[in-house]
């Protein structure tokens, strides 16, 4: 979501707001925000210290720790495959 989201988040919200009553615009944006940071930034920690956390008190820990990020990288190109996918269906 990082590194992707910039520049998607502007387009499907444009689109969402475009297939929603005019009178409930202004709550479907407000609840599509919500979701977007609860669902694309609020995980990253998580995922980040769970991975990491098996390095903890080992000599291992900067390889967790560059292993955590890894996993976050790596999503994003699983995310960007995902959206592409469903673009073309």
């Amino acid at each position: 979501m990082l590194f992707v989201g910039a520049s998607i988040l502007p387009t499907l919200t444009g689109i969402m707001l475009n297939s929603v009553e005019e009178s409930r615009r202004t709550t479907a944006n407000s609840i599509a925000t919500l979701i977007y940071n609860l669902c694309g930034y609020l995980p990253a920690p998580f995922i980040y210290g769970a991975v990491a956390e098996k390095g903890v008190g080992t000599e291992d820990a900067i390889f967790w720790s560059r292993a955590a990020m890894g996993v976050l990288v790596s999503w994003t190109v699983v995310i960007t495959v995902f959206m592409v996918t469903a673009f073309i269906d």
